[in-house]
């Protein structure tokens, strides 16, 4: 990564719903000097070598402003230490394909199909994405704040590139948020 590079965490004084967890990020995100922006949950652990995978991506796709990744493939149960992955992942060679979003909307709009786009669709947290793209108070709905910011994604950029391999575990545990 080179000496160049840093991470700012933030924590939030007490618990706040995702949407209210997320805007609070986002507010902190507003006022630092950085291009590149990705929100983990706090359960979530990123894998070996991501940050390496996530940086060549953008070395190699220098037009591109959002990065996404498959998010059900593989879980981490924080209480016992377990990895738990879909079959998928035996047989992957990775790729990152350049993605369409007016062929997105088109289908939701078309046929009523999400369904079909889910897995491949950016939304936070399963998504690297250019801090430029965030400059709007309320990103988040509050019921659906994962489909909320797809729809701000998807209407901002022509395109993005989907990774075919996971970067974040999902964890879960007894005391997730995701659990509540």
């Amino acid at each position: 990564l080179g000496n160049n590079t840093k991470f700012k965490c933030f924590k939030t004084k007490s618990f706040l719903p995702v949407h209210k967890s997320w805007e609070f990020a986002i507010s902190k995100i507003s006022k630092i000097n950085c291009e590149w922006v990705m929100m983990l949950c706090e359960d979530d652990i990123m894998l070996e070598n991501s940050i390496i995978t996530l940086l060549k991506c953008i070395k190699k796709y220098p037009k591109t402003s959002c990065f996404s990744w498959p998010v059900s493939h593989l879980t981490y149960n924080n209480d016992n230490g377990n990895f738990r992955y879909h079959n998928s992942l035996k047989k992957i060679r990775f790729s990152c394909k350049n993605i369409n979003t007016v062929n997105l909307r088109k289908n939701i709009y078309n046929y009523n199909d999400i369904q079909s786009i889910k897995t491949i669709s950016p939304f936070f947290p399963k998504i690297l994405i250019k801090k430029k793209l965030l400059n709007r108070p309320n990103y988040f709905f509050n019921a659906e704040p994962m489909w909320s910011s797809f729809f701000r994604i998807v209407y901002k950029v022509k395109n993005y590139r989907f990774l075919n391999f996971p970067i974040v575990a999902i964890g879960v545990s007894a005391f997730s948020t995701s659990a509540k």
